[in-house]
Formats: structure tokens, sequence, C-alpha cells
């Protein structure tokens, strides 16, 4: 093999493995993206020099000699050199092409990724500081049922750590108890999981909350009246809302609208009971059908208030035993109501790694 093969075969190494940077999975385990993007430029850079300087530095070969009698003339064996030539030339102008492709495709990712990086500084994420795992396209779910649910993500095997969500969320709902969801950190079990989720809902014109599930059992909640706090925010149906959440180890951000609700802490206690204030005295009460209507509304109310004491008494018991830490898992988009047809529509969403 002549010393010019060898250079060209060097040449098609290094563009090898820089295509296979270029081809970037959000599912697989990667390096920090702007380390990988500086990689490529490097790459690109040295593959450019060196063709530049195969070009101009190697010499021409010359072409072989043959001892030959003095009266037979033999040919020199031109063909095979001009064979090598082409392959040469062909090769630099194949890895010429590929360099140009390769800073093509970086420079247009790179276009994809600066609007979203300047979002992220708005959510106090450090753009420099991790890389970006997926764009979710449009995600419609849809459900009619009782106790009705419905989850989604195209990239089911993503897993997160430090994270930012977020996606604008059309939603249309029967009723005020029905939302839309991210739920992150799961350990996708079906039954019973173990997972944080963050519920937007329209009651009262708009209320998230982020609950802790330990083996199903919801053992944590944090809520937010969203509508009291971000002034954007439109509890209608077919109302778009922002929804984003940043998550670092155990601490959660919630933000509407790009207005910061407040912080979720898994491990805080749950909040204490706050219960229905009695049935008022009517002014009639001497009337004894009144006085029957007023009694029988106590009698509800107290059987209420027991039953809302016992179930917050072992949600309590519950939560001081479970396992609220979740370190890592995956993430998903979702639709969820108690009743009546309910309708999320997830845009513009995306998620970002955020490197410890």
């Amino acid at each position: 093999m002549t010393k010019r093969s060898s250079r060209v075969i060097l040449i098609f190494s290094i563009l090898f493995v820089m295509m296979l940077a270029c081809n970037f999975s959000p599912e697989g385990n990667s390096d920090d993206r702007d380390a990988t993007v500086q990689s490529l430029s490097t790459s690109v850079a040295a593959t450019t020099t060196a063709i530049a300087v195969e070009v101009q530095t190697t010499p021409a070969i010359a072409q072989p000699q043959a001892t030959v009698p003095p009266v037979v003339e033999v040919p020199a064996p031109a063909v095979p050199q001009a064979t090598e030539d082409l392959q040469a030339t062909q090769a630099a102008g194949q890895a010429l092409a590929a360099t140009e492709a390769a800073g093509q495709a970086l420079a247009a990712t790179e276009a994809a990724i600066a609007p979203l990086k300047a979002d992220l500084a708005r959510y106090g994420v450090d753009p420099q500081r991790g890389q970006l795992a997926w764009v979710h396209p449009p995600l419609r779910l849809e459900i009619d049922q009782y106790m009705g649910r419905s989850f989604g993500n195209n990239f089911p095997t993503v897993i997160v750590q430090d994270f930012l969500l977020s996606a604008d969320i059309v939603w249309d709902t029967e009723y005020g108890a029905a939302g839309c969801a991210f739920v992150f950190r799961s350990d996708g079990n079906q039954s019973k999981p173990n997972q944080y989720m963050v519920w937007m809902t329209r009651l009262t014109n708009g209320r998230v909350d982020f609950m802790v599930f330990a083996q199903g059992q919801l053992v944590g909640v944090r809520d937010f009246y969203a509508n009291g706090i971000d002034a954007a925010f439109d509890g209608g149906n077919g109302a778009t809302n922002n929804l984003t959440v940043v998550g670092r180890g155990n601490q959660f951000k919630v933000y509407t609208n790009g207005e910061l609700l407040g912080s979720a802490d898994p491990n805080a206690p749950i909040p204490p009971l706050i219960l229905p204030a009695e049935p008022p005295i009517p002014a009639n009460i001497s009337n004894p059908s009144v006085r029957a209507a007023y009694e029988a509304a106590v009698a509800e109310y107290r059987q209420t208030i027991s039953r809302l004491k016992n179930e917050y008494n072992n949600r309590v018991a519950i939560a001081k035993k479970a396992n609220k830490n979740f370190p890592a898992g995956i993430v998903a988009m979702g639709a969820m109501a108690e009743s009546g047809r309910t309708m999320c529509e997830f845009n513009n969403a995306y998620l970002w790694l955020i490197a410890p």
C-alpha cells in the first residue's frame, strides 16, 4: 500500500467517526452535547487540514522503470499508477463532500437548538451545561371514561435525572376535575408506579398539583393556585397554557406561562387537612321541615368529615413509611379525568437534560 493510500484511509477513518458523532440519538448514552459540538468542529478542521496537506505536499509518484533488452521495448506500466491516482482523487473529493455535509448538519442542529437555549435561560438553566434529549411532535390524548388515564411519549427509553420539561398545552374537558399532566422519574410500573407527577386542572379556573406516588399510592402533594399567581393563566376550555417543570435532585420548580408557581420537595410533610365548615343553622330552625333538612345536612357533613379524616390519617401513615426519593426514571405526558370527555394536546414539547 502506498503512502498516499494510507493517508486517504486515515482521512476516511476520521470522517466516519465524525459522521457517527453527528448521528446524535437522544435515546442512547451520549456525552455532553456542547462537548460533542466542539469535537465535531475540531474533527472538521483537522480533516480539512489533512486534505489540504495531502494535496499540497504529496510528491508525484514516479513512473516505475523497467530494465529491458536493448532491442525489444517494453512499455512502462502506467495504467496501475493512473488508477491509483484516480482513486485517490475520488477519495479526496468524497472526503471533502462528507466534511461539508457534516458541517451543514451541525449548523442546522445548532440553529434548531438556539431558541431553546434562550428559553432555558428564563428558567435558570445554563444552556452550556446539558444537552437536548428530544423535541416532541404534537401529541393529542383523549379519554372518555370513568377515572380515565392516557399517557404518551415517542421517546420512552430516555432516562431522566436533572431536567427541564416544557410544553404548550391545549385542553378541552367536560368537567373541571380533569386535566393534563407530566410524569417524570417514573419506574414505568403500570399498576404500582414509583413516580412524580405535575397535574394541571381547570378546578377553580386553574390549579396545579405536584404529586408523589410510591408503589401506586399517593404519598405526597403540593397544591398551587395557578390562576391566583399567574395572571396569564386561562382555565377556559380550548385555552393554551405553558407548563414547565425544572427538577434538580429533590427540588422541583413548577412554572405556568413562564411564571414561577413555587417549589416542591417530595419529602416535605403532607400539609394539614383543611375541612369544610359545618352547615349554618337556618334562621327558621323552629320549622319542622327546615329542622329535618338541617339535621340531615349535619349528619351528612359529619360522615364526610369522618371519611376525610380517616383518609388523611391513612395517607400520613403511609407517607411516613414510603420511600419518596426517585433519582432517575422515564418521562411521559398524560391526560386524566374523574369522568367525562377530556382532551389534552401537547405542542412545542421538549426535554433538556441538565448536566450534573
